[in-house]
């Protein structure tokens, strides 16, 4: 079976797609520490020496809070862009394909849908790191 490495499994995202998945061995990452994943919170040093071997990752950890964003820049900006890009780049380097997710907020809502290709247009920190992270990737 392959193994799959779920980066934030404490997320909503992250619980529904574990709820629904039957085609992957599911390892998980949280900032709480527990014995059933892996110890890693993006607001600190990450240790990629503990990233175990996988197939693929899903990136669900972010702040995603626009208000902790703007009250907190450059610790929501270290989650969110730094430390997130830092994991993704490694992962990158061990072939592991990685499933970055995105926010609306990458757009300043002027229009409701957008094309994959649409210029982003951010207003709040949030939706300006989340795009740094998208042109990143």
């Amino acid at each position: 079976m392959k193994k799959l490495l779920i980066i934030g499994q404490d997320s909503y995202i992250a619980k529904a797609f574990i709820r629904h998945n039957t085609d992957f061995l599911c390892l998980g990452t949280s900032r709480r520490k527990g014995d059933s994943c892996i110890f890693m919170d993006l607001s600190e040093e990450i240790n990629l020496e503990a990233i175990p071997d996988v197939d693929a990752a899903l990136l669900c950890a972010s702040v995603t809070s626009i208000i902790e964003c703007e009250r907190n820049i450059e610790t929501s900006r270290k989650v969110n862009v730094l430390n997130s890009s830092l994991l993704v780049r490694h992962l990158a380097e061990k072939g592991v394909f990685t499933l970055v997710l995105s926010s609306n907020q990458v757009f300043d809502g002027r229009e409701a849908y957008h094309a994959e290709n649409d210029p982003l247009s951010p207003l709040t920190a949030y939706g300006r790191q989340k795009a740094e992270l998208e042109n990143f990737c």
